[in-house]
């Protein structure tokens, strides 16, 4: 399993800044989910990275827990202290620790890709558990398989 070299890997990325030029600069993926979404929604951002689309989402009135297994960039991102945003430390291959059906939105924009099928179908069997009824799961996956 590669899950400890990930997140060393983002760890150093986030500790160099690699990403950080583009903390104001939502990804297209955000905008265009975040036009589905119901007003003052609850949002679950998983794999937040620097923040971007968490903030984004909150720019738009929606309440957003964003999450990370990287405490580099959960470090950093709260330094910056946003309104509407919570970030913390999470690690997404884990039971969530949110109660079930607490969440409107569950987005995930490339983060739940790193797993092997067994870990990736748990991870999924949590967001159906911390989703309300009727809500959304918006992700983005690179995969050759």
């Amino acid at each position: 399993m590669t899950y400890p070299d990930q997140k060393k890997m983002w760890d150093e990325k986030h500790g160099r800044g690699e990403h950080a030029a583009y903390k104001n600069n939502p990804m297209q993926f955000a905008v265009n989910a975040e036009e589905d979404f119901s007003q003052n929604s609850r949002v679950l951002d998983m794999g937040c990275g620097i923040g971007a689309d968490a903030r984004y989402f909150a720019s738009k009135g929606h309440l957003v827990e964003a999450i990370d297994f990287s405490e580099v960039v959960i470090e950093q991102n709260s330094a910056l202290s946003y309104e509407g945003v919570n970030f913390a430390v999470v690690d997404i291959s884990q039971t969530l620790p949110y109660k079930s059906a607490t969440f409107d939105v569950v987005y995930a924009h490339l983060s739940i890709h790193y797993f092997s099928d067994t870990v990736t179908k748990k991870v999924v069997d949590e967001v159906s558990r911390i989703l309300k009824p009727h809500a959304r799961f918006y992700f983005r996956c690179k995969s050759i398989d």
